[in-house]
């Protein structure tokens, strides 16, 4: 892609796993978000893991508005857990926040496990928190800081 200054440090695909490791600039977030939409568009549940300040809400707008389309608000969902944006290339957005839940149970109590099967696409915050509402074929992506201003990004499909 010309233009384009992020470094692909590997991508690999088997039958079972896909890894992209990327390093990117903040300002080049949509970017990242397009390309890992191009790779990874069959996939109907990505699962957000990083930092609280590290970018996943910032990802989620990039994807949502800049790539997939949508013209709703894109907004942290810590508060409301869930909110859900419509999209004519994809359908229905769940984007999901797990933070303040304590467990699984609680999740599936909120309306989580819901929204997943209900969506299209489902986007979730902090997943670590209740990994057992993830189908067998999910896409994690891990966000790390590495400087004020660049990020990396490590998907996994499993």
């Amino acid at each position: 892609m010309a233009g384009l200054q992020f470094l692909v440090l590997q991508m690999r695909k088997s039958s079972d796993i896909c890894i992209m490791k990327v390093e990117y600039e903040l300002s080049e977030v949509g970017k990242i978000a397009k390309e890992v939409w191009q790779s990874f568009s069959d996939v109907r549940v990505w699962a957000l893991h990083g930092d609280m300040g590290v970018g996943k809400t910032t990802f989620v707008r990039a994807l949502c508005h800049g790539v997939l389309q949508s013209p709703d608000n894109i907004s942290s969902p810590t508060f409301a857990l869930i909110n859900q944006y419509e999209s004519d290339t994809v359908g229905t957005i769940s984007h999901i926040d797990l933070y303040r839940l304590g467990d699984t149970e609680e999740a599936i109590n909120a309306g989580v496990l819901e929204a997943i099967e209900s969506s299209q696409l489902s986007l979730v915050e902090w997943p670590e928190i209740a990994p057992e509402l993830f189908p067998e074929t999910t896409l994690h992506l891990y966000f790390t800081t590495k400087t004020d201003n660049k990020r990396s990004l490590e998907t996994k499909l499993s």
